[in-house]
């Protein structure tokens, strides 16, 4: 099943719904070289989704800081995604701290057929979802399905714990915009401090 790439920078993925290989990497440090940057110090928000075990998110997130020591050795801020987890760190404060910059999107290229009753079912699951997700305390998460014709669609959306319940509720609206204008079976769309993930299956959606 091919991805394709919406006009929104796109994570790049080898199979779909495969872990992102290679690692999506991206920073806004100034042009300065490094002995000229102010040495200040750095703070870093890692994330891991949440149906994942605690050793699978530990190694996760071991392996994103490790990639990002690597390919940014001296950038003041940046952010990187797999498959069951995010890094993001910077030398601006991070906690509770919503940035939209970078997202990337990835799409199922097959489309559904009936339109409109798919985007209201759509809807009606991530609103479902991104409710439950805010309204998290220690775990900002929602995971459900709804069914379509035949078929279901399965849903994950996901806010950092450190968010309110106003804010990942906001995050997670401005997200969900990136799909709107698609019909696609499948959609990502990954953002620093939210994320939703919806797949059409016959079968629950697996999402390790």
């Amino acid at each position: 099943m091919e991805i394709t790439q919406p006009t929104a920078p796109t994570a790049t993925i080898s199979t779909p719904y495969s872990a992102l290989s290679p690692p999506t990497i991206t920073d806004s440090a100034s042009a300065a070289p490094p002995s000229a940057r102010p040495q200040t110090p750095s703070t870093a928000s890692p994330s891991a989704r949440a149906d994942q075990t605690l050793q699978l998110c530990r190694s996760c997130v071991d392996s994103a800081a490790r990639e990002v020591r690597l390919s940014c050795p001296n950038e003041r801020q940046g952010a990187i995604w797999y498959e069951f987890c995010t890094l993001r760190y910077s030398n601006d404060p991070i906690y509770q701290t919503q940035t939209a910059d970078p997202t990337y999107m990835l799409r199922n290229t097959q489309n559904v057929s009936d339109g409109d009753r798919f985007r209201a079912d759509r809807t009606a699951l991530v609103d479902q979802l991104a409710a439950q997700a805010a309204n998290g305390t220690q775990l900002k998460v929602g995971v459900g399905s709804r069914n379509f014709s035949d078929l279901a669609i399965y849903a994950l959306v996901q806010c950092t714990p450190d968010f309110s319940r106003e804010e990942c509720q906001r995050c997670l609206s401005e997200a969900s915009q990136g799909y709107q204008s698609y019909l696609s079976q499948g959609f990502r769309v990954l953002n620093p401090n939210c994320n939703i993930r919806y797949e059409l299956s016959t079968s629950t959606m697996k999402l390790g």
